[in-house]
């Protein structure tokens, strides 16, 4: 098993955030999800919550060093990009929810490439993807193409979702380590 997030080094932040950082991308590989085919246990949790949310797209967006991979998308969406061109990195950077209600005016997001262009994206809502041990690996995620507001309970049915999603990624490990090899439900 990885260790827990290291508590803030209020003498060293920077220090403490970088060891969080490698010790969760050490998490995020071990996880066994990277460089894998889709997941077809991960595919019908993002077609349901496009449909339930009813957006153009909903992702299990997984963020590395450098690049985010959606492990599992419903809709259109491009499968990797730079984690700097991610709504999901501030997701992972905070290790929170995020709600973006109109991105083309959110000082966070509105410069982004999938605002200014294709495909537009004015509506976002992530929640952590967060293992056993705390480690925040990605999002949930969905984007909607007009601005909206995420009612409180549509927001915790992203949080759910989110769950289910970080308990499948933690089995996926266990079994992965444990040598087996059937399929997961």
């Amino acid at each position: 098993m990885t260790q827990s997030p290291p508590a803030a080094d209020t003498e060293n932040p920077t220090a403490s955030e970088a060891l969080n950082e490698m010790l969760r991308l050490y998490a995020l590989r071990d996880c066994g999800l990277l460089d894998t085919p889709d997941d077809p246990a991960l595919d019908r949790l993002t077609a349901w919550a496009r449909d339930f949310f009813a957006v153009p797209a909903s992702a299990v967006s997984l963020i590395t060093a450098d690049k985010q991979i959606l492990k599992s998308v419903a809709g259109p969406a491009n499968r990797e990009t730079t984690r700097a061109e991610s709504f999901c990195q501030y997701v992972v950077r905070d290790r929170k929810a995020l709600t973006i209600e109109n991105a083309s005016t959110d000082p966070l997001v509105r410069d982004h490439p999938a605002v200014l262009g294709e495909p537009y994206v004015r509506a976002y809502a992530g929640a952590p993807l967060r293992t056993a041990d705390g480690f925040v690996l990605g999002s949930f995620c969905v984007f909607d193409v007009k601005p909206r507001v995420f009612p409180p309970k549509q927001l915790a049915v992203l949080s759910a979702l989110a769950r289910v999603a970080s308990g499948y990624i933690d089995l996926h490990e266990a079994t992965g380590k444990a040598g087996w090899s059937g399929t997961l439900p």
